[in-house]
């Protein structure tokens, strides 16, 4: 659930109508003990000048990654150049909430 709101709009914000073309990338990784997920396109960004911001659904990603894991949890969006944004999340390999919740699978 917390990839397919980046996934959204990378496609709603990185793919122009005017092109056929623009990559979409979803990559993932361990890097000491945390997972780290990534969703990239290559489209415009943001205009030069402009911020980039969390909307609704990046805001409940991030909510979400906070009641699942807590502090240890991180959601950031890079971008501006030109070059495409890129959205990552950062979490634990195993969570130190994990076995605190008698609903989690």
């Amino acid at each position: 659930m917390a990839l397919q709101p980046l996934v959204e709009n990378a496609i709603k914000h990185g793919f122009s109508v005017d092109s056929a073309a623009g990559r979409l990338e979803i990559a993932a990784r361990l890097h000491d003990g945390r997972v780290c997920l990534c969703v990239r396109d290559d489209g415009p960004g943001p205009a030069p000048g402009s911020r980039l911001r969390f909307g609704v659904g990046l805001t409940n990603v991030q909510s979400r990654l906070k009641q699942l894991y807590g502090d240890e949890s991180s959601l950031e969006l890079t971008g501006g150049d030109g070059r495409g944004c890129e959205a990552i999340i950062t979490i634990p390999l195993r969570s130190s909430h994990e076995d605190q919740s008698p609903h989690r699978r």
